[in-house]
């Protein structure tokens, strides 16, 4: 868990370049994980929240965080220390109303104990506009490298539209690259895996869910 320049977009991919990409390393192994990310979609809120299961050890409450762009690629920060089990820890209610901004969120007394239903509940009573968008998927990965490691993630998105999403992530957890560096390397992989030519959509999930709804 890192932060991390990464492309990603939404469409459909051709067979070339599913061979392509199966023909890459699975150090996580060759698998599918079943993944249903719910993101709480709340007006005026930049972080990308989501409750999530299927993952075992990033299960529950997500915080991930934009940093910058630079053309169609992001930089975003993800850190074990904010992915929170349910039932939801006084941190994690803290860190959650403050990005709300609502005046006086500090001083709100968030339900103990609070399970997923008990936490979309109480976000509601204090900002009726929020919403959960849930994101069923099926995905798996592959390790480019070239001077560098960048992972591939390919997802089948069943809900809420049926589509494909392809993600480039830098891969360096013992190595922390630059700007430059991380943007270098994700371009020389999206050339060597030639993903530009694929009928997809340059866009974060944020924008995905936006553009389905």
């Amino acid at each position: 868990m890192t932060t991390h320049w990464e492309w990603r977009a939404f469409g459909s991919v051709s067979p070339a370049f599913l061979a392509r990409f199966n023909n890459l390393s699975a150090p996580f192994g060759r698998s599918i994980q079943r993944v249903v990310d719910e993101y709480l979609w709340i007006p005026g809120v930049e972080v990308n929240l989501k409750f999530r299961q299927g993952t075992d050890w990033q299960d529950g409450l997500k915080f991930k965080r934009f940093e910058r762009q630079s053309g169609e690629l992001e930089k975003w920060t993800e850190s074990m220390d904010e992915i929170f089990p349910f039932p939801l820890s006084d941190r994690a209610w803290a860190l959650l109303l403050a990005e709300l901004k609502i005046p006086g969120a500090g001083q709100l007394s968030p339900p103990t104990r609070s399970d997923r239903d008990a936490s979309l509940k109480f976000l509601q009573s204090i900002e009726p506009r929020t919403r959960l968008v849930a994101v069923v998927k099926e995905r798996s990965f592959r390790m480019w490298h070239s001077d560098g490691n960048v992972r591939l993630e390919l997802a089948e998105i069943v809900s809420p539209r049926k589509t494909t999403s392809v993600g480039f992530e830098v891969w360096e957890p013992m190595e922390r690259l630059d700007d430059a560096a991380s943007i270098a390397l994700l371009e020389r992989a999206i050339f060597a895996m030639g993903i530009r030519n694929e009928a997809l959509r340059p866009m974060n999930y944020l924008e995905y869910i936006k553009a389905s709804n």
